[in-house]
């Protein structure tokens, strides 16, 4: 029935995506600059053509048009690909066979008797106690460890290489004097203002555009290239009408000095654009080149903890406020440590001017529908008369939200809050690498400074930076409450139950029987309400709160408690929970129900039998998980595919009744990937894969056909569908190498255990003698050699990087700027394009 189900969503959706917008928004949408490859026509090949695209797609095209994070995100849906299917061929050629055809306990006569049925036949169950047949299953693991090791490893050798043509690389233009300017604006960063470096160098023409290398893979096969793209000219001529509005500026709305009627701060600045800086290189004597494109954030650290209100905060007959002094105070003392300081910058408390950004918004969206209907309206009717008169209270109301927002952006320069981080800024980056390493200490206080690396311009949780030290105490405390009891609450036991209460009440001889609930259709197996209780509704149950509550949930808690200063940390927080629900309450939880609520009557006739019947019944528990991941690769992934988000539903109603380009563009809004709950739900999956694979091998089919399914829907998904708020160089990657690790080790503990229940002692001490001390040795081995010589450039590398001043506004908000300039409500969220369900400050 799910498998009905999934080529029907999958056939429904090869009907209508050529029709329908919202599958293809980065095709079209204004805010995406760098356009997917395009889509094969909708002829004949319908059905099948996307697939081949998306197949046929090349990982350096991902990197061109959606970045680091979401190659890797690519990546990983390929590794656990791979995975499963080596499980799957190793335990359904291997494994399955030596259970079905020489394991000698389940017969006729054990179906029943506590609860056994057929398919335990080609599981451990049917493996007798002390068989020498349990050193097959022994040698599955340890090769099945030591494989995704390597494939582990193989990854870490390319990241490590991407990850530090990322961070270290800088591209040098040299323009010449009679070159004509290029009519396509270039791309600026959203912190610069009219005036500041960057300005002077926008114009380029046909000159030779090098891009300087310090590492051995050339800035790596997929950075390259892009790189080059992005800051060599176009030739004349060839920019259509849709590209310039693609890559209109946001500079329109400065050029807007009296009207603030309507103005264009709905206008976010790509992420490209916000990340990377021009600025002429240090000692250059041609006015008109040594122009380098870099990325700000190699160019600064990050310094929280500091107190304004410090005894410790010089500030001489109190001539200066206190943000000022401690502005003052932490400038002073990078400037003694580090020649080439260049200045520090307040990370402003703008939480207010953002809710009025909001409410100025929405005012002069409603001034500019109002403006279409008089458009359209006789001027001389009545209507038009009250329309306006009410446009004529719009404006009233506009301009009274307008002078609120500059009394605010006065009063965010005194607020303490805005005094309590700091972004200081060098000239080089071996001063940044080395500072962000340094441990310094409140000159004359008890209180250190935290220094960091500063994340990118788009990659800053602001709502972190402005919390006192003991408000991230109390936030850090009620999240673990919190985190513990989405964790702990039992709604894989709940779920897992309802198959094991399936098999007690339609086990023969038991007093719990229901016939009529239990009794087969002729010709067509079991009864429809066993089939919807065992199979449908335990996983859409789970599915439904693992797609909502659990992400959503985990989100909300990690930006209220106040520890990621950057956005790319808060998914790396929800991804680390999710595991951690997945394992505790998903695994552990539902083993425990399926195997307590099958052998509930047996345990209750025999006490002295538990461990005995538990140890038989603990692979049947595998019944639930193996209906919850077919039921995820049958019939959710291919649905997902169809709807890959609320929005295509909503945007089949709003956009028909939209009256402006605003709304037509609301209607359509990218959404983002929320990278955290896609990596916890893929990790899922995966983990189930691992844990039954050898004990029970028919899940390893499910879950690569789930993997097969993934890997082709996030591909047209992060090429055409889905955007990206930030951009933290595959940050989340490291995460997702341990939690594999950690998956690889239950495996290894959920194997061992059984194998000592059925007696084979030597077997489980191999398994404990083997894999656990090289998972140990590995994550060291790779945390020493890749993790840790990619979260920080090089100081060789850094060494040879160019010297720049970056504008000082670079890392200003949007709200600061006295236009907002490139700022929309969305800005600043890490997941967005979800409304109310995502905050944006906590």
């Amino acid at each position: 029935m799910s498998a009905v189900v999934g080529l029907v969503c999958m056939f429904v959706f090869a009907l209508v995506r050529e029709r329908h917008k919202a599958y293809r928004t980065r095709v079209f949408h204004p805010r995406v600059t760098r356009n997917p490859p395009p889509l094969p026509p909708a002829d004949w090949t319908f059905l099948w053509g996307w697939i081949v695209h998306v197949v046929r797609v090349k990982e350096q095209a991902l990197y061109d048009t959606a970045g680091l994070d979401v190659l890797y995100f690519d990546r990983s849906n390929r590794l656990c690909f791979l995975i499963s299917l080596f499980v799957a061929v190793v335990n359904l050629c291997v494994v399955l066979p030596v259970n079905y055809k020489l394991g000698t306990v389940i017969t006729p006569e054990a179906t029943s008797t506590g609860g056994m049925m057929t398919i335990d036949k080609i599981s451990m169950t049917n493996i007798p106690v002390g068989s020498p047949l349990l050193w097959v299953h022994t040698l599955v693991v340890v090769v099945t460890v030591y494989f995704v090791s390597f494939l582990l490893y193989l990854n870490f050798v390319d990241y490590r290489a991407d990850r530090q043509a990322w961070l270290g690389h800088s591209i040098e233009t040299d323009v010449d004097e009679d070159d004509e300017p290029s009519p396509v604006p270039t791309p600026i960063h959203s912190g610069s203002s009219p005036g500041s470096g960057p300005s002077s160098v926008r114009s380029r023409g046909s000159g030779s555009t090098r891009i300087t290398s310090l590492l051995h893979r050339q800035l790596s096969r997929h950075v390259h290239d892009d790189e080059r793209a992005l800051f060599e000219p176009e030739e004349p001529g060839l920019v259509s009408e849709t590209d310039h509005e693609r890559s209109r500026s946001v500079d329109s709305c400065l050029s807007k000095e009296s009207d603030v009627e309507i103005s264009e701060v709905h206008s976010p600045v790509p992420i490209d654009a916000r990340q990377h800086v021009y600025v002429k290189s240090e000692g250059s004597t041609d006015a008109d080149g040594g122009t380098f494109a870099v990325k700000a954030q190699q160019y600064a650290v990050l310094v929280t903890n500091v107190d304004p209100s410090s005894r410790a905060i010089r500030n001489p007959g109190n001539r200066f406020t206190a943000t000022q002094a401690a502005e003052m105070q932490v400038s002073r003392t990078f400037a003694r440590l580090f020649d080439d300081f260049v200045a520090t910058v307040p990370v402003r408390y703008h939480a207010k001017i953002d809710v009025l950004l909001t409410m100025l918004d929405q005012t002069q969206l409603s001034m500019l529908r109002l403006d279409e209907r008089l458009r359209c309206t006789r001027p001389t009717s009545k209507l038009a008369a009250k329309l306006a008169s009410r446009r004529e209270k719009i404006s009233t109301q506009v301009e009274e939200i307008f002078a609120h927002i500059q009394l605010e952006q006065k009063a965010m320069l005194n607020n303490p809050r805005s005094a309590l981080s700091h972004i200081v800024i060098f000239k080089s980056q071996v001063s940044a690498a080395v500072a962000a390493q340094t441990l310094l200490q409140e000159p004359g206080g008890d209180l250190p400074w935290n220094v960091s690396s500063a994340p990118a311009p788009d990659d800053v949780n602001s709502n972190t930076l402005w919390l006192y030290p003991g408000q991230k105490w109390f936030r850090s405390t009620v999240a673990a409450i919190l985190i513990a009891g989405l964790v702990v609450f039992p709604i894989g036991i709940f779920t897992s139950s309802m198959v094991s209460l399936s098999q007690s009440l339609c086990a023969k001889g038991s007093s719990w029987h229901w016939d009529w609930y239990c009794k087969d259709v002729p010709g067509e197996g079991q009864a429809f309400f066993v089939r919807l209780l065992t199979a449908w509704v335990p996983s859409l149950l789970l599915a439904l709160w693992n797609a909502v509550v659990i992400p959503y949930g985990f989100a909300f808690i990690a930006l209220f408690q106040g520890a990621e200063v950057s956005l790319s940390g808060i998914d790396r927080k929800v991804f680390t929970w999710f595991y951690l629900y997945n394992a505790l309450n998903v695994l552990a939880g539902g083993m425990l129900a399926g195997t307590l609520f099958s052998q509930l009557e047996n345990i209750i006739k025999t006490p002295g039998s538990f461990f005995n019947l538990i140890g038989h019944a603990l692979p049947q528990s595998a019944g639930f998980f193996i209906s919850y991941v077919s039921t995820y690769a049958f019939m959710l992934e291919p649905l997902r595919l169809l709807l890959p988000h609320l929005g295509v539903l909503t945007s089949l109603f709003t956009s028909r009744r939209a009256k402006i380009e605003r709304d037509i563009d609301a209607a359509f809004e990218p959404k983002t990937l929320r990278l955290g709950a896609q990596y916890g739900g893929q990790q899922l999956i995966l983990l189930l894969c691992l844990v039954f694979s050898t004990a029970s091998p028919l899940i390893t089919a499910a879950a690569l056909v789930y993997f097969t399914l993934s890997l082709l829907v996030k591909r047209y998904h992060i090429m055409y569908i889905f955007v990206r708020s930030y951009e933290s160089g595959a940050t989340l990657f490291p995460s997702l190498f341990s939690r594999i690790l950690v998956s690889l080790l239950l495996y290894q503990i959920f194997m061992s255990a059984y194998l000592l229940i059925k007696e084979a002692y030597t077997q489980a001490f191999v398994l404990w003698l083997l894999i656990p001390p090289f998972l140990w040795q590995f994550h060291s081995y790779c945390l020493t050699r890749f993790i840790t010589k990619s979260t920080y450039l090089p100081l060789v590398i850094a060494d040879k990087m160019p010297v720049a001043s970056i504008p000082l506004d670079t890392y200003d908000a949007p709200q600061v700027h006295p236009r907002f300039k490139a700022w929309s409500s969305d800005v600043g969220k890490v997941w967005q394009g979800y409304g109310g369900m995502v905050k944006k400050f906590a």
